[in-house]
């Protein structure tokens, strides 16, 4: 078989046609597909990050909120025990509270006197001497009741006459009583910066 001239050079510019399309091709994919495809790949990593910083964020967020509920739920608490530190009425309102207790279990307090203030680094100190009678069962109930009923008062020291005469039931007493208070705001202060 014979191929004829005219018959090859239709398949040479056949050929280099095909070879220019294929670099037309490659110059076109490398100009202009190769850098959006490439922004493209890169563009999903940067929106994972995204999310991820978007779900740090959110988490932060919530534990922010629950910890400034749970502070504002302690500083309203603290403000509400510590309403007596601050209060100029504090031994006032401690007398009216221990003689509705004495009230309550049939003590009789015949003096409370105060005796004096020590001031100290973080808050002062107010001692009282209290005198009174009651029967047995109901000074301990009283005591009881105090211990439990005045917050921020101590009972230091306690004396107890029993009753001289056969008829007698009821013995005197007389205790030394010390009720704690703060300086203004700073105990206040001083308790929110140490939980």
């Amino acid at each position: 078989m014979v191929i004829h001239r005219n018959s090859l050079k239709g398949l040479e510019i056949d050929l280099a046609g095909a070879a220019a399309v294929i670099a037309l091709a490659v110059v076109g994919y490398v100009l202009l597909l190769d850098q959006p495809l490439r922004d493209m790949l890169a563009g999903k990593d940067l929106e994972e990050r995204q999310e991820a910083a978007t779900q740090a964020i959110h988490t932060s967020q919530a534990e922010y909120r629950t910890r400034l509920r749970a502070l504002e739920e302690a500083r309203s608490e603290l403000q509400l025990r510590s309403r007596g530190l601050t209060g100029t009425g504090a031994p006032g309102e401690v007398l009216a509270r221990i003689n509705e207790l004495a009230r309550q279990c049939d003590v009789r307090i015949s003096r409370w006197q105060p005796q004096n203030v020590q001031l100290l680094a973080e808050y002062q100190q107010e001692a009282f001497s209290l005198d009174g009678v009651a029967t047995w069962p109901a000074l301990l109930q009283w005591l009881a009741l105090v211990e439990e009923g005045v917050p921020l008062l101590d009972v230091t020291h306690i004396t107890i006459s029993t009753p001289v005469g056969a008829g007698q039931i009821a013995c005197e007493f007389s205790c030394s009583l010390r009720l704690y208070r703060g300086k203004a705001e700073q105990a206040v202060q001083m308790a929110v910066a140490r939980p």
